[in-house]
């Protein structure tokens, strides 16, 4: 079961670019690291669409993409503890998403 959290709102599209403009896409990739490395993680690759926003955050270990419209889990459980990490950076995105 996907946590319903993983669902890009319908009209997300219409709102990236003043996402992009508030410095959103700054501020995730901070917020990422920072959570990230509490485990002792850090991240491989963080991705960017310009149209899309963010399209997935990359680990040696895993992590999650972006597929259509839902981030998916790849090689990581999301109730292990980096799974819950990474789910509360996408609930952190989804909060700057909907404020632009």
């Amino acid at each position: 079961m996907i946590p319903k959290l993983l669902i890009l709102p319908e009209n997300y599209e219409d709102k990236i670019q003043e996402f992009y403009n508030k410095e959103g896409k700054q501020k995730v990739e901070n917020y990422t690291r920072e959570e990230l490395k509490k485990l002792g993680f850090e991240p491989k690759l963080i991705r960017w669409d310009d149209k899309r926003g963010l399209e997935g955050i990359s680990m040696y270990e895993g992590g999650i993409d972006l597929e259509r419209n839902t981030f998916d889990f790849h090689n990581i459980y999301y109730e292990s503890d980096l799974g819950k990490i990474l789910h509360k950076i996408i609930k952190y995105y989804f909060k700057l998403l909907e404020s632009s």
